[in-house]
Parts: C-alpha cells; sequence; structure tokens
C-alpha cells in the first residue's frame, strides 16, 4: 500500500499562487448594471435579516412581558395585559422610540433601505 505524504508549505504556496494568477486572468470588472443588482439584492437580503431580527425581538419582549408574575393577588386575562402592554407604549413614547434607535436591527433595515435608495438612484 502506497503511504500518502503531505505536501510541503513550499508546495502548497506555489499551487495557491498558480490558482490565484488563473482567477486574476479570468476574472474581469463588473459592468454598472451587475454592480446595481449585487447592490440591490445586498439591500434586500440585509432588510430582511433586519426585519426577521425585529421579528423576533418584538416576539420574545412579548414573551417577557406575557410570562412575568402577576402584580396584584387577582389573576388578569391575556386581553387586559396586552391593553396594560398598549397602554404602557402609549405613556412611555419617547422611551419606545428611543429603545427602536438604539435597536441594530432597525440599523440593519435602515441600511438596507438605503443600499437599496443607492441601487435605484445610480440608475437614473
Amino acid at each position: 500500500m502506497e503511504e500518502r505524504t503531505k505536501p510541503s508549505i513550499g508546495d502548497r504556496l506555489r499551487e495557491f499562487w498558480l490558482n490565484t494568477k488563473r482567477i486574476i486572468r479570468v476574472a474581469r470588472r463588473p459592468t454598472a448594471q451587475e454592480v446595481r443588482l449585487i447592490a440591490r439584492v445586498s439591500g434586500i437580503g440585509i432588510l430582511i435579516v433586519g426585519a426577521v431580527a425585529f421579528l423576533i425581538q418584538i416576539l420574545g419582549n412579548l414573551v417577557n412581558e406575557f410570562f412575568k408574575p402577576p402584580t396584584s393577588s387577582s389573576t388578569t386575562s391575556l386581553v387586559s395585559m396586552f391593553i396594560n402592554l398598549l397602554v404602557q407604549f402609549n405613556v412611555n413614547l419617547p422611551t419606545m422610540v428611543l429603545n427602536l434607535l438604539s435597536n441594530p436591527a432597525i440599523w440593519l433595515m435602515v441600511s438596507g433601505v438605503i443600499l437599496l435608495a443607492k441601487s435605484k438612484v445610480a440608475k437614473v
């Protein structure tokens, strides 16, 4: 049986250099239309990832509010808990806006929208 030897570092570097030269010879600069398409697809992807992250965060907050132990001795219904949650958000609107602005998922969605807007503006 023939024993396989591991290629030396020099052999691996030489092979890497040859592959790199081959790729550079074949590569070409993308056209403006291809750049716009890549920007648009990337923007949509970033927007989707940000939206999913934001929805997961909202659901996590709602689940945390739902499973908090009741503060009073009487049990409250799910509807009254939801109404109290909405009232809390309406009363504390500046804090909610600050929480939204400090949310990384929101900024991820905003960057996706900006990337989409730039790809559409570049077309004109």
